[in-house]
């Protein structure tokens, strides 16, 4: 089951409760690039085996969202799960306004986390904090908006939304920011994650789906094969075991790549790291890929 899987996470567990799905089939190392909340469905990535490695790769990829913001009432939690902080029965709102006010969001923003959350202070969950009524010092994060516009009209005090964000945005802290900036408590009643950088849900497994038998999205392989290829003697690739570093006499760009031993047999997969290139992953002669 090594590999890469696209799951369409559904609503009302967390991201964990997958990664426990998955703990029924495979007894290796299972990772996630990118938390749900609860409440939120859509495209979340697991890693298995090996593909853990990549974390990183895939966390940093931008995040595509589609939901609903209702106006009317703020929450503390910014979702449809807190409690209501604030409401105004009676406001106007036109479609002109809304959408200026979306695009003020646009580009590099700073963002506040909302209070319930998992972001750790002082070693300590958000959340923790304000369970206990603590007071906490939230910094601000700087955060990418690429898109955020509306894709419905306003009816019934809500309206659908698209957003494209960098790794770290909070969607429900920019449904309350819209909210302060046009003076209309607001807050995040749906959300569905429907990309993460050229990933789409579309081409997601049912969490239900999953069993032993189910192939992964993408194989490790498949899915390191946009990168460059070196072939080395069997000399290189006993150094390779052994966790050797490589340099410019191998591969002079600034990329991964990949390196096959001289029988066509794929080694590993090399990362830059300051001059060198360091082995991030490394199949040994007794392992498949």
């Amino acid at each position: 089951m090594e590999g890469i899987y696209l799951i369409n996470k559904p609503l009302d567990i967390s991201s964990y409760d997958c990664i426990r799905h998955f703990k029924k089939y495979y007894t290796g190392k299972i990772g996630h690039a990118g938390t749900l909340d609860p409440f939120a469905g859509g495209l979340l990535i697991i890693l298995l085996g090996k593909a853990v490695k990549l974390t990183n790769q895939f966390i940093n990829l931008p995040k595509t969202y589609q939901g609903e913001i209702a106006l009317g009432t703020a929450t503390t939690t910014y979702d449809k799960t807190g409690e209501v902080t604030a409401s105004l029965k009676e406001f106007t709102l036109t479609e002109d306004d809304l959408k200026k006010a979306m695009k003020l969001f646009q580009g590099d923003i700073k963002q506040t986390p909302p209070i319930y959350s998992a972001l750790k202070v002082k070693g300590k969950k958000l959340y923790q904090y304000a369970r206990r009524g603590e007071d906490v010092v939230i910094k601000e994060r700087a955060a990418h908006i690429a898109s955020f516009f509306p894709t419905t009209k306003i009816e019934n005090q809500h309206f659908s939304f698209q957003a494209e964000v960098s790794k770290g945005t909070y969607i429900r802290a920019l449904a309350h920011d819209l909210g302060v900036e046009l003076k209309i408590p607001m807050h995040l009643k749906e959300l569905t994650r429907i990309k993460i950088g050229d990933f789409s849900l579309k081409d997601a497994y049912q969490l239900k789906e999953i069993k032993e038998s189910v192939k992964a999205t993408f194989s490790l392989e498949d899915y390191l094969k946009i990168y460059p290829k070196i072939t080395v003697t069997d000399k290189i690739v006993r150094q390779i075991y052994h966790g050797s570093y490589l340099d410019e006499r191998f591969f002079q760009e600034n990329s991964p790549f990949l390196v096959y031993n001289e029988a066509g047999k794929l080694i590993a997969y090399y990362e830059p790291k300051g001059n060198n290139y360091k082995p991030i992953i490394v199949w040994r002669e007794n392992e498949s890929n």
